[in-house]
């Protein structure tokens, strides 16, 4: 029988097929699955960027969001953080293969390439399934120059050569010996490029948090902590590039100068709610990416497992609850508070009711309502609050009818809106519904991203905690900014 197949497939003998199989895998699969291991870090962050931008329905929602309240300078900014993204995300890529001692087919040295295009293609794809619901033009404008902005950095990548050639008008900036060294014994990135970038990364890690950090206390270990991280990261560099002193202490001094401004000068979430919460996600990926991808090459080189430690510290730090950060912020109260009981609060929340005493003269049952509200996040809080709003704009005697409102996450938040919104509108000049979506129109994600994917994303790769740099407390301190 084996014979049989064996001269159908028109193979001599089994040993043959078995080394042509062999040959296969040894010259055509694993110089894939090499490349694409030696690539993890670009190919991790770039399917990061397809995961968020594209299969989030949050994501979604902001893209729409921008598209209602045409925002174009957000918009124009999301694409160009994007587009850092991605040029980042290609170089990264580049080196690595470029300073891989194996070289590999020619399509498999281009794969950084298509590693490059995928976070603006994911940003277009994304705009295309938020467009598929409802259509929009500002949104359908937003896919086509997205499109356009994919295209030319594709070309950018395979041209790059011709644009930068030195009788070439471009030819000045000399933009490889900014970017990367040819010498195989120094490091991924240039040493000019590693200092500009990790100062420019610490500069928007300090704008997108310490303002935030330091709205309760400017002198928070929190603040300190930032302060800290500064001298700790140019002083590694200091170790690292000996010869350039000079230009290591005046990027220090231009972060330090930036940290005093956003210190004591930067409203607490002006900067992230400008740029918007797609910029930051790609910002805090772009960091991660020239990061990790030099780690991981200085890891190769000196021949330590680095992200493999790092990764370990991580886990380890999580699991025992080392760098465990969140902590609620309570009031102070009068200490063994009796509660009324249910019977007790209904008597005395009627006998307080202006109406009461008109409903018993007229005989008539007095109305009381019980609101509940779901949960659902924001989209829950918005409905319980709008909904509630609109009845007391419509019935102006609803709001003192509700004796309880049962809600939970979301919906306690919107239930939470609507009696303080009821409380503060005693003059009636403006209905409540429209303070309401003014209230919920406000953008309380990024500054929770912000605080996410910056300090709160360093602690949990410190074995200790830092209690001020819980993401909780972005959305703690944008809600008392707008609210």
């Amino acid at each position: 029988m084996l014979q049989k197949i064996l001269n159908i497939l028109k193979i001599e003998k089994p040993g043959n097929f078995i080394e042509k199989i062999g040959n296969f895998i040894e010259n055509k699969i694993k110089p894939i699955f090499t490349t694409l291991l030696y690539l993890r870090v670009p190919l991790t962050i770039a399917l990061f960027s397809l995961l968020l931008f594209v299969f989030v329905d949050q994501t979604l929602d902001i893209y729409r969001s921008i598209a209602l309240e045409n925002d174009i300078d957000k918009a124009t900014i999301s694409t160009l953080f994007v587009t850092i993204l991605s040029i980042l995300v290609w170089y990264s890529g580049r080196l690595l293969e470029y300073k891989k001692k194996t070289k590999n087919q020619l399509w498999l040295r281009r794969l950084p390439r298509l590693l490059g295009a995928v976070p603006l293609a994911s940003l277009s794809l994304g705009i295309v399934r938020a467009n598929s619901a409802a259509p929009n033009f500002f949104l359908n404008c937003w896919f086509i120059i997205c499109c356009i902005a994919t295209i030319m950095v594709f070309l950018f990548f395979i041209n790059r050569r011709n644009l930068f050639k030195s009788e070439n008008a471009l030819g000045f900036l000399k933009l490889n010996n900014v970017l990367a060294v040819e010498d195989d014994n120094q490091g991924l990135f240039s040493d000019r490029f590693e200092n500009i970038f990790v100062n420019v990364a610490y500069i928007l890690f300090s704008g997108f948090s310490l303002p935030i950090i330091a709205s309760n206390s400017k002198t928070s270990i929190g603040v300190i902590a930032i302060f800290i991280l500064g001298i700790l990261v140019n002083g590694i560099l200091l170790l690292w590039h000996r010869e350039q002193k000079l230009d290591i202490l005046i990027l220090y001094l231009i972060s330090l100068a930036a940290n005093f401004i956003f210190l004591f000068k930067m409203p607490t979430v002006a900067l992230v709610n400008n740029i918007g919460t797609v910029s930051i996600v790609a910002i805090s990926l772009s960091v991660m990416v020239v990061v990790f991808a030099t780690i991981y090459h200085w890891g190769i080189e000196n021949k330590i497992p680095a992200l493999t430690a790092i990764i370990l510290l991580l886990l380890i730090s999580s699991l025992l609850n080392l760098n465990d950060n969140h902590q609620i912020r309570q009031l102070a109260t009068k200490a063994n508070r009796e509660l009324p009981t249910l019977e007790t609060s209904f008597d005395k929340w009627l006998a307080s009711r202006e109406d009461f005493e008109k409903y018993r003269e007229q005989d008539k049952p007095y109305p009381v309502y019980l609101v509940s509200a779901q949960g659902g996040g924001i989209f829950a809080a918005y409905h319980a609050s709008t909904a509630l709003s609109k009845l007391h704009d419509s019935l102006p005697n609803f709001s003192q009818h509700i004796f309880a409102i049962s809600s939970v996450s979301g919906g306690s938040l919107g239930a939470s809106a609507f009696s303080s919104l009821v409380k503060e509108n005693i003059d009636n000049q403006e209905p409540l519904e429209k303070k309401a979506i003014k209230l919920f129109g406000q953008d309380l994600l990024s500054p929770l991203l912000s605080m996410g994917l910056f300090p709160d994303l360093l602690q949990r790769f410190l074995p200790f905690s830092i209690n001020t740099w819980d993401r909780a407390i972005g959305l703690e301190i944008a809600a008392i900014a707008f609210w």
